[in-house]
């Protein structure tokens, strides 16, 4: 029932509580099909993935890879838009555009932000499996760095709190 599709796009939505002053990255959501991240230039990845930031000037990074073609950590959101601490509605949309991502952030029902990178990608159905708050796997880069021998299944760090997620197989 999960779906990748860049033409269509993708939207995930969720009402979200997290300190914007943390050192470190946290998944909020993480859609992977299983392929080797050590060789994510495969034919046969895909991801989509949404990261906290650590503390800095935009609120997150997305991942939203088919293939060899999408956009590693594109950062998106601005930090300033929420409060830390406070409850707040998050939705991030992302799709083709002209050859390359589309990543849009709404914070309160309010277009936030609005960034292109990447090239576009092709439909993905591939055996995909998603974690809510943390990783399926490493992120792309680290496993690349590390070599592909790390464990992250389920890891994360869970200063956060997220309620009524949805995950929609269309930009709405």
């Amino acid at each position: 029932n999960l779906l990748i599709d860049g033409d269509n796009g993708n939207t995930v939505e969720m009402w979200t509580k997290y300190d914007t002053t943390s050192t470190s990255m946290r998944c909020l959501f993480d859609l992977w099909n299983g392929t080797t991240v050590a060789n994510p230039n495969s034919s046969d990845y895909c991801r989509f993935m949404i990261e906290a930031r650590p503390s800095g000037s935009k609120l997150l990074s997305v991942t939203y890879i088919s293939g060899t073609s999408g956009v590693e950590r594109l950062s998106v959101g601005n930090t300033s838009s929420v409060s830390s601490g406070t409850w707040f509605h998050l939705a991030v949309r992302v799709e083709n555009s002209d050859g390359t991502i589309r990543a849009r952030v709404y914070i309160n029902g309010e277009l936030d932000d609005t960034v292109f990178g990447g090239t576009s990608i092709v439909r993905a159905e591939r055996d995909l499996v998603a974690n809510i708050g943390a990783y399926t796997s490493a992120p792309t880069n680290v496993a690349r760095i590390a070599g592909g021998g790390m464990t992250w299944a389920g890891w994360g760090t869970p200063s956060f709190m997220i309620d009524e997620f949805r995950f929609w197989k269309s930009a709405r």
